[in-house]
């Protein structure tokens, strides 16, 4: 395949025909409450967040974190912000909460209810390893219940908005096709 130089690409793909990301099910073997923790050894502690063990069919069990924090607004209400995502992937895994603990976590009686749940993830490249050379993957923070119909793409629309957007930034490169919608899609369902 040429791109539009005239240069050889490579497209990578997986069986959901969506080049340049995988997707994939995954079975949540455990959850944990990674919230007031450096996760991103950044010196910035998250305000609240769930560390999934996943089980993929391999020999190692990947991790994979949804996390988030609050923003407090000029009149010292505390808005969800980047915390939102956390209550959409409980929500999305339909286990049943009402609050956190007065420290941000998440009970682990909620956590408990995660385990045995099959989502449906997207992974996509990130960067490049500098000694190996090779392309390093992230799981995109959103997911879905494998059991939801059309959970593959509507994923994939979700991963291109945030594309779209400026939330996610996949891996440029040369050597791989990757699709990159210009606009939002429509997520109306």
């Amino acid at each position: 395949m040429e791109n539009t130089n005239g240069q050889a690409t490579h497209v990578m793909g997986n069986d959901s025909n969506f080049s340049g990301v995988f997707i994939s099910d995954a079975t949540i073997v455990s959850a944990r409450s990674v919230s007031n923790e450096d996760i991103y050894k950044n010196g910035n502690p998250v305000d609240v967040g769930i560390e999934f063990l996943l089980e993929i069919g391999k020999e190692f069990q990947p991790r994979f974190t949804v996390s988030g924090n609050f923003k407090v607004a000029a009149d010292n209400t505390i808005k969800d912000a980047s915390a939102t995502r956390v209550k959409i992937a409980l929500n999305r895994l339909h286990v049943k909460w009402t609050k956190l603990n007065p420290d941000n976590s998440i009970p682990q009686d909620v956590l408990d209810q995660c385990a045995g749940k099959v989502i449906t993830r997207l992974q996509f490249p990130y960067k490049k390893d500098e000694t190996t050379g090779k392309t390093r993957y992230t799981t995109f923070s959103e997911f879905y219940l494998a059991s939801v119909p059309d959970a593959k793409t509507k994923l994939r629309v979700a991963y291109d908005n945030a594309v779209a957007k400026g939330y996610v930034k996949p891996l440029a490169d040369t050597d791989i096709e990757f699709a990159a919608p210009v606009e939002p899609v429509n997520t109306q369902f």
